[in-house]
């Protein structure tokens, strides 16, 4: 029962933590209101948290963020019909 609640907890603060990084790097950049919609999306296959946001003006794009707590950075990608798009107007 320890060892579950341990794990609980350390996921939810890596989750926290995650999203506090990127909110505060879209808010840095003045993204913020041009956010249509986003949420923390976990990928199982990368074992990472990411940011899925999508922007009022770029409707067909979703982009994905990713803050590394190793070595502080934030990267994006774009999925669009399930293929990587390395142009976008909000990547870093």
């Amino acid at each position: 029962m320890i060892v579950l609640s341990v794990l609980f907890f350390s996921m939810f603060f890596e989750k926290k933590n995650a999203a506090d990084h990127v909110n505060h790097y879209l808010q840095e950049q003045g993204y913020t209101d041009k956010i249509e919609r986003k949420m923390m999306t976990y990928r199982n296959d990368e074992k990472k948290y990411y940011m899925r946001v999508r922007f009022k003006d770029e409707p067909t794009y979703m982009y994905y963020y990713h803050y590394d707590k190793k070595t502080k950075v934030i990267s994006a990608f774009i999925l669009e019909n399930s293929e990587h798009v390395t142009d976008g107007k909000y990547l870093p």
